[in-house]
């Protein structure tokens, strides 16, 4: 396999529709970073029924939300007012030890991170955990609704500019 890493959101798309994706680039495990992987909006990315899905299309499902999710469920995540520390979270050893995982998975496997943003440019799957990849050799592409893929250096780069229109 190769050190790219996807990463997808499933936002309200139809389920059929994230699978055909995750096709579309030939991923065969989906490492569910939500912290929470339940939805009252979208039950059908509810973490069991994912699991079902998973196996049924022939890919793997990781859940990795307690270790790689946006808003950890500790007391002392860094949390300043509505905006988590997101530095401080990638200290931390239950962080880094799902980033192990990970990169202990790479070499066999074609792995996309997923969580509910649909867009990634404001969502920790690009504001943490991609960095973090990037900084050990990894390319991190994310997968669009429209089925397009935006790495994080290009996505960072049209987000700085004010002009971030991704379809």
């Amino acid at each position: 396999m190769s050190n790219i890493i996807y990463t997808i959101g499933h936002s309200t798309i139809l389920v059929e529709e994230l699978f055909d994706l995750l096709k579309q680039y030939n991923i065969t495990t989906l490492a569910d970073i939500r912290s929470v992987p339940y939805s009252q909006f979208a039950s059908q990315f509810n973490r069991e029924p994912m699991e079902q899905l998973c196996h049924r299309n022939g890919i793997n499902y990781l859940f990795l939300g307690d270790s790689l999710g946006g808003k950890p469920g500790i007391s002392s995540v860094g949390n300043n007012g509505s905006k988590m520390d997101y530095d401080y979270i990638s200290q931390q050893n239950y962080y880094l030890l799902g980033i192990d995982k990970l990169l202990s998975l790479i070499g066999n496997y074609r792995i996309c991170l997923m969580c509910s943003e649909g867009l990634p440019d404001k969502c920790h799957r690009n504001l943490l955990v991609s960095k973090t990849l990037e900084k050990e050799g990894i390319s991190v592409l994310h997968i669009l609704p429209d089925g397009k893929t935006i790495n994080s250096s290009e996505l960072n780069l049209i987000k700085n500019k004010g002009q971030l229109v991704l379809f």
